[in-house]
């Protein structure tokens, strides 16, 4: 019985191996057989800022992404099947650097990252900080021939503002929209937008804008 199992095992064994080696190449080339690889432009996600911090600046918008697969299946990936984020968990106020790796893409199941570009982001926090900035109407034009301008103002005459430390400290005001008072002949109001500063968030985006028109001499 031994020698029955040893003649099976080992006789001819240079062409079982071949077998197996074939077998093995053949498996290989099935799996590998179609594979691709496409690059993807997508945008960059900053997660877990810390309370009380903003970004500031402007972070990456977006990472280019390399990404191999089947080639049939990546035919019918887009730029919504793949994420790309940082986490900025346990980041501290100022610059802070952040490699960007496989680890940091979100793709579907059996696809590969072969590439990240850029490979490393810079962010910069600060505190948030809060004020109260004045609303300044802009108006232009002219009242009709014999009317004059009495007064503007606007309500409310003052809104909040949040957003970083430093953006927030250099402000004292905010500016409307413009209001055209060519032509009128009597007082008027209407509700206008605010212009946000750059990185800087408003507690409300209108306020109402009332126009004084008198006749001259009046």
């Amino acid at each position: 019985m031994i020698t029955r199992v040893k003649s099976i095992l080992f006789d001819n064994l240079h062409i079982k191996l071949f077998a197996v080696m074939f077998a093995v190449l053949l498996w290989m080339h099935a799996v590998t057989r179609g594979e691709s690889e496409i690059n993807f432009v997508v945008p960059l996600e900053l997660k877990d800022i810390p309370a009380g911090m903003a970004v500031v600046g402007d972070a990456p918008p977006s990472v280019d992404v390399r990404i191999k697969g089947n080639e049939s299946f990546l035919k019918g990936l887009s730029s919504r099947d793949i994420g790309a984020f940082v986490s900025l968990k346990g980041a501290k106020e100022g610059e802070s650097a952040h490699m960007l790796t496989s680890n940091n893409i979100k793709a579907p199941y059996g696809i590969s990252i072969s590439r990240v570009s850029p490979v490393d982001v810079s962010i910069v926090l600060d505190a948030v900080a809060e004020k109260e900035l004045e609303v300044r109407p802009r108006v232009t034009g002219k009242p009709a021939k014999g009317h004059r301008l009495k007064g503007v103002e606007a309500d409310p005459p003052k809104v909040m503002a949040s957003g970083p430390k430093r953006y927030v400290d250099r402000l004292v005001s905010v500016q409307t929209q413009h209001v055209d008072i060519e032509g009128l002949t009597k007082s008027t109001e209407s509700t206008v937008g605010l212009v946000p500063p750059q990185g800087v968030i408003l507690e409300t985006g209108k306020v109402t804008v009332h126009v004084g028109i008198t006749r001259a001499g009046g």
